[in-house]
């Protein structure tokens, strides 16, 4: 299982991390990240499972003995962790189509079965809504792409009036290891 590496540096023992733990199932789950805190950005993601914190393994550990070790540290902390993959990340991302002739600025194309974005419009609709190149377009306006081709994806999005919301998903496979500090 990919796992997450993010080290942050503590001033004082007083210095806070904002970051909370659970224990779930017999291991420490992250269940917040403050967006202001030490570890805000660092490539943690709440629902993830904390292995180690400082190189202490958190085997058979409660959440308030993760939450010691995190609160008695000073200097660099370093919290080890893996993520349920299983679950992966998508993007909605909805716009507003004034009529059947409007651009989206949009291309996607069949690839291994799923229909892919290849192209997004700097001046589009779709620019700048979180969708990016590569992802898979796993539904239009709520209609399932599966088994469908890139002709009848695109007609889904020309011949659609006011909403057009597409939910794809990122190729997750690439960001098997990040590593922050």
């Amino acid at each position: 299982e990919a796992s997450t590496s993010a080290t942050v540096h503590k001033a004082t023992q007083q210095t806070q991390c904002g970051i909370g733990v659970k224990l779930q199932n017999g291991s420490v789950i992250i269940t917040s990240i403050a967006s202001n805190g030490l570890f805000a950005n660092k490539g943690l993601k709440v629902g993830m499972t904390v292995k180690t914190i400082n190189n202490v393994s958190l085997r058979g550990k409660t959440a308030a003995e993760a939450t010691q070790l995190i609160k008695g540290a000073v200097g660099q902390v370093t919290i080890v962790a893996t993520g349920s993959r299983a679950v992966e990340a998508s993007t909605s991302a909805t716009v507003h189509k004034a009529t059947q002739q409007t651009q989206c600025g949009i291309g996607v194309k069949l690839q291994n079965g799923s229909v892919i974005i290849t192209s997004i419009a700097s001046n589009g609709l779709f620019a700048n809504k979180g969708l990016k190149v590569g992802m898979t377009v796993k539904t239009i306006n709520n209609v399932s792409l599966r088994g469908k081709t890139a002709a009848e994806a695109t007609q889904l999005i020309k011949g659609a009036v006011g909403q057009v919301t597409i939910v794809a998903t990122g190729s997750r496979a690439v960001e098997a290891s990040t590593s922050a500090t």
